[in-house]
């Protein structure tokens, strides 16, 4: 694979973006209860995953100071993307996915102007503890947001149905334990570089209660979600049976005993059970079949990152690092 264009799929994270992507996708669903537009659907995606990039390409500038002294092979540091590249691409998806939101309407530009003002306090509350992966986690229902309002031409915030509010405090939930086991395969590079996070300040035990903790409250809140929100039960629990399968796969993963590597597996079953959240969602709102082209596209992408892009160098701790005491 050409070095140039690596270094990109790299920074996009393809597991990552795409799945902020469909949780708008989700958001319009529960909106409407159902995808009734196809091209204001493609562009509530679009415009999400556009905005998401720009994030991604912001966060691997500011972080490559770091990323030059811990991980000299990402895209920046390696300088198969250059700086100058990064903060022209930061603003060109940035600038899309404004425009897209100005095509949705003013309420989705008011909604991806919060989500630029929670990604400006993620990235830069790094190593403030539980406030990163709060705001990440609140990043998430913003997102589902952004799709229920954007559904329909004229929606408001104030004017969305409590399913969508309830449906984004699951998303915040589910995201949570997600986030906060993302900061363990870094605690290395995070404590060498004195970036703090909830790792590097209060260990694994009491971090590894708490992933698990938020992995239960996930799943009971997403059991229970058809009790609150109408759905179609049975394409819903379809869907969220898998669901619900990654989700525990990825507790039992997370060992008592520290280990980075297996902290690493728990996560990647928990990349995969967004992509099956949503189609349980959509299967209860819009159909089976139109859950099954959102979400299964998405996991099949985001195995081929997994393999391809995160299993040979992504998030590898440099050895003279860890030799140096990291």
């Amino acid at each position: 694979m050409n070095e140039q264009l690596s270094a990109h799929l790299e920074t996009w994270r393809p597991m990552v973006s795409l799945n902020a992507g469909i949780t708008s996708v989700a958001g319009a669903a529960v909106a409407q209860h159902g995808l009734h537009s196809a091209g204001r659907t493609a562009v509530i995606f679009l415009a999400t995953v556009s905005g998401y990039l720009a994030s991604l390409y912001g966060t691997d500038f500011k972080d490559r100071a770091e990323d030059a002294r811990t991980r000299p092979h990402r895209p920046i540091p390696s300088g198969r993307l250059s700086e100058d590249n990064a903060v022209i691409i930061m603003s060109l998806c940035m600038g899309a996915g404004l425009l897209g939101a100005s095509w949705l309407g003013f309420q989705a530009v008011l909604v991806s102007c919060i989500a630029l003002v929670i990604a400006v306090i993620r990235a830069t509350t790094k190593g403030w503890g539980l406030i990163a992966p709060v705001t990440r986690s609140l990043a998430t229902g913003v997102n589902l947001l952004f799709g229920a309002v954007a559904a329909v031409p004229g929606g408001t915030l104030t004017g969305l149905r409590s399913a969508a509010w309830i449906t984004a405090a699951l998303f915040v939930v589910e995201t949570f334990p997600k986030s906060l086991l993302g900061g363990l395969w870094d605690v290395e590079a995070d404590r060498a570089t004195g970036v703090r996070t909830c790792w590097v300040r209060y260990g694994y035990q009491p971090m590894r209660r708490l992933v698990l903790a938020g992995l239960a409250a996930s799943m009971v809140f997403s059991v229970a979600l058809p009790a609150v929100v109408s759905v179609r039960a049975a394409p819903y629990y379809l869907l969220l049976v898998p669901f619900l399968v990654c989700t525990a796969l990825g507790g039992r993963d997370l060992r008592p005993e520290r280990d980075t590597r297996a902290g690493l597996s728990a996560l990647i079953w928990l990349f995969r059970e967004r992509a099956l959240l949503v189609g349980a969602i959509v299967a209860g709102t819009a159909g089976l079949p139109i859950a099954l082209a959102v979400s299964v596209p998405v996991i099949v992408v985001g195995e081929w990152h997994r393999r391809v892009l995160m299993a040979p160098r992504m998030y590898r701790l440099d050895p003279d690092m860890v030799a140096d005491g990291g």
